[in-house]
């Protein structure tokens, strides 16, 4: 049996102002909800500019005992206090 499902992949530039990146990111995604997708993939890097150079500058603290922490736990990241609030609307 064959199942099927729909997937969003949401393309954006992303600029060296985080907070821009994940307003946008936040749009791309609504849009996307809007086609009733199953997933909705953002690009790899959404929230800072894709260059190595740039990673450092970009990245956000991770903490070590990650696998032991839940989701409200990791929300000093602002990516990822981005993406649970944001899950929560689609």
């Amino acid at each position: 049996k064959t199942t099927k499902f729909r997937i969003a992949l949401c393309q954006m530039k992303a600029w060296t102002d985080k907070a821009h990146n994940l307003s946008q990111a936040r749009a791309s995604i609504m849009k996307a909800k809007s086609e009733d997708p199953h997933f909705i993939i953002l690009p790899e890097c959404f929230n800072s500019p894709y260059d190595t150079k740039q990673f450092a500058k970009y990245s956000e603290k991770i903490p070590d005992n990650i696998n032991e922490l839940s989701l409200d736990q990791l929300s000093d990241s602002p990516s990822v206090a981005f993406l649970k609030e944001i899950s929560k609307e689609t």
